[in-house]
């Protein structure tokens, strides 16, 4: 073999071995089983792959789960049924591709003290969702209904013990939600 073809095939080699480098790893399908506490996300025995990494597949069918920190980037999120609680205000479920045919809700905000520095109310929990392709299915629900606002204050005060604004109705694939404040 002469040197100019042994430069060829190294050169082969290398641009192969980039390649399968660069290439993003298939990550096997991670599903929620509850087999744990049944309600932890971060507890490794409720899931089927252990607590879902950066790029992960994920999908939950049932159960009631509470999130109680930001999720890594994963790289797909389906919910077909189910109930998934935020709890926190930094809390979020980060993926590039989301489906929600379950329920997602937030607890109910307690807090009445505001923060000594700003003089403001802050606000507790929230249902925070961060991705490119965000789809609510006909089954989905996101549900903040009355525990946006502090104990007794915001448009929704004289109908709740929580406060706060509720949706119009359930959300609906390609259908816009409304937010009612004439409560």
């Amino acid at each position: 073999m002469s040197s100019g073809e042994q430069l060829l095939r190294d050169a082969r080699m290398i641009a192969l071995a980039a390649g399968l480098l660069a290439a993003p790893l298939a990550t096997a399908q991670n599903t929620w089983t509850g087999g744990g506490d049944g309600t932890n996300w971060f507890n490794g025995a409720n899931w089927s792959d252990g607590v879902p990494v950066a790029a992960s597949t994920v999908s939950i069918g049932t159960g009631n789960i509470i999130l109680t920190n930001a999720t890594p980037e994963l790289a797909s999120f389906t919910m077909t049924g189910g109930k998934l609680t935020f709890r926190g205000w930094e809390t979020a479920l980060v993926a590039t591709e989301m489906s929600i045919g379950g329920e997602l809700t937030h607890l109910p905000t307690l807090a009445t003290a505001v923060d000594p520095v700003s003089g403001q109310w802050v606000p507790e929990h929230r249902i925070w969702l961060k991705g490119s392709n965000i789809a609510v299915t006909a089954t989905g629900k996101l549900n903040a209904d009355f525990m946006g606002y502090r104990l007794n204050a915001g448009p929704g005060r004289a109908t709740s013990s929580y406060g706060g604004a509720r949706a119009d109705r359930r959300l609906a694939q390609d259908q816009p939600c409304r937010v009612r404040h004439d409560l």
